[in-house]
């Protein structure tokens, strides 16, 4: 038996039922053809492809009965070329016999017999899944997952396309729509509500524009719309019916009804536009011109408004700041604090941030951060400042011993405070440069903690745990903030300057410092006061007991000679 299947003919005829066997379980549609491009044999795959039997096929022209008819000489043409010994491979439409179409891969090659061609083999198959993958894929690269509008990418992509097309008499127009008080749903009823609220209002708004207007969401709850055609006199109307539209919208969330407002930038398309950034920093600045003013209200783009030229101008640092981050172009500051009383050997020093402009000239804050704030940069500003801190730090430490005592305040601002991801952050910097804790003082106004409460509360009490202290900046700002010091745990209330300033000579203004300094007292907590410019302050502050004072008076702020890339 084993000499039988050695035998040539029988290899030849287990190799053959290998291939009749591997023919007929391949998932791939197959045919094969004779020279005239009939079919003298078919699969299963084929069958449960095209729905075609054998019976059905054998004898026939494949393209006669797979190939829709607007694709015949198509097919024809392919068909001639495998029957002419070319190998090919392209993706087209075929037929099923139940008339649905079928997107398909179709690989075609010929067959050889004693180095004659005596037809071909055609694979069929299946990509239609592959297709509507692609398409998937497509839709999510330039569509907003949660409403179902495009995104800001293809808005812009859409956008950009048009100014190049851009001709004299041609006017289309751009709404930035911006809603008014929606972080309120999203506190209250929480981010899941706030995603159905968003939900909603794409629809409210897509009823209100017509069919060729584009309608896009460019982040949070941030709109824009793409009037074509539309010249800025009937964008105007139309961004006013959106604001009708939007606030008479109730959205009921728990049981509880809740209402919004949007403050809508517009801006003409005309042939004078030619930068999409700038297109965009109009519409920008138009919008928040409007928020600014009390928001539910439209704001037209006018160059020389003024109020719409300087967020302009706070639009340009973005790009600035962003490049100054990148380039390590931030410088620090110190100042001084100064211990009214006993001097006990411990240097106090707040960091400042400052900005190295291009030509080299130093940029206080007060440039660069309103910017910062507005377009959220602040988290990575003081993410850089720690960093630089903390490696001075260690930079002093090593060269100075462990033993000098002093405090560095850091700045931190409200929306960085409320990132969960900071405080791990601040954990893994001071692992990273072993730097003390007990040097580090973390300060953060009083209105950010005051509008962020349970962040801040969460803020505080992590880092007085680790060992760092927090001082409470600008207090006084709001009268409402004494209640609240019972809930946050800080060390220092540092008095708002504005009283500071000029409490020699006003009364009232001596009156809230001493009633701030007093409050101070009964909590435990020491108290700096700021802006102290004039010595005759200085004077009055040691009589009311206040513990350390700040400002021009006691030390100008000077380069931090151990932060990183000064000596």
């Amino acid at each position: 038996m084993s000499a039988e299947r050695d035998q040539p003919e029988g290899k030849l005829a287990r190799q053959a039922a290998y291939f009749r066997t591997l023919f007929e379980n391949l998932p791939d549609a197959v045919a094969v053809l004779d020279m005239n491009g009939r079919v003298l044999n078919a699969n299963r795959g084929f069958e449960m492809l095209f729905g075609y039997s054998l019976v059905e096929l054998r004898g026939r022209n494949i393209d006669s009965r797979v190939t829709p008819a607007h694709l015949l000489e198509e097919a024809k043409a392919l068909s001639k070329r495998a029957l002419g010994g070319e190998t090919l491979q392209t993706e087209t439409m075929r037929r099923c016999k139940n008339g649905d179409f079928l997107p398909v891969r179709v690989h075609a090659f010929p067959i050889m017999v004693r180095k004659r061609q005596a037809g071909a083999y055609v694979i069929y198959t299946d990509i239609s899944e592959a297709r509507r993958a692609n398409q998937r894929a497509l839709w999510q690269a330039t569509h907003d997952g949660l409403t179902g509008l495009i995104n800001r990418a293809e808005f812009e992509r859409r956008l950009a396309a048009l100014l190049p097309c851009l001709t004299d008499g041609v006017e289309h127009s751009l709404l930035y729509i911006d809603l008014d008080e929606f972080k309120v749903v999203n506190d209250i009823c929480g981010h899941s509500a706030g995603d159905d609220l968003l939900r909603q209002l794409a629809e409210e708004i897509s009823a209100d524009i017509g069919a060729d207007d584009v309608l896009a969401r460019l982040g949070g709850d941030e709109f824009g719309v793409l009037l074509r055609n539309c010249a800025v006199s009937r964008a105007e109307r139309l961004a006013r019916k959106l604001i009708r539209a939007v606030a008479g919208f109730r959205f009921v969330c728990d049981g509880r009804g809740f209402t919004v407002g949007a403050s809508i930038g517009v801006v003409g398309i005309d042939s004078s536009c030619r930068r999409l950034p700038d297109l965009f920093a109009a519409a920008d600045a138009a919008c928040y011109s409007a928020k600014e003013k009390g928001g539910n209200r439209v704001r037209v783009y006018q160059r020389d408004d003024a109020d719409i030229a300087r967020r302009s101008e706070q639009m340009g640092w973005v790009s600035r700041l962003a490049e100054a981050l990148e380039g390590d172009r931030f410088l620090l500051y110190h100042q001084a604090i100064s211990s009214l009383h006993d001097d006990d050997g411990m240097r106090w020093n707040e960091i400042l941030l400052r900005f190295r402009a291009e030509n080299g000239d130093v940029v206080t804050p007060d440039h660069f951060i309103p910017a910062a704030e507005r377009y959220h940069l602040m988290p990575a500003l003081d993410r850089w400042v720690v960093r630089k801190v903390f490696g001075g730090l260690r930079r002093e430490l090593n060269a100075r011993g462990a033993g000098i005592r002093q405090v560095l305040a850091i700045n931190i601002s409200g929306e960085t405070v409320g990132e969960p991801s900071f405080r791990r952050f601040v954990r893994e910097q001071l692992e990273r440069f072993q730097v003390p804790p007990t040097m580090i003082c973390f300060e953060i106004t009083e209105t950010a903690a005051i509008e962020n409460l349970d962040q801040a509360t969460a803020f505080i009490d992590e880092m007085r745990a680790l060992g760092c202290s927090i001082s409470l900046d600008d207090f006084g700002s709001g009268l409402s903030s004494f209640p609240y010091l019972k809930t946050l745990h800080v060390d220092y209330l540092k008095i708002d300057g504005a009283f500071v300033r000029d409490m020699a000579d006003d009364p009232i203004d001596c009156a809230m410092v001493e009633t701030i300094n007093r409050v101070g007292k009964i909590m435990g907590v020491k108290t700096v006061a700021e802006y102290v410019e004039m010595g005759d302050v200085l004077g009055k502050l040691r009589e009311l007991g206040v513990d350390f004072a700040q400002g021009y008076d006691i030390h100008v702020p000077e380069p931090w000679r151990w932060a990183p890339g000064l000596t």
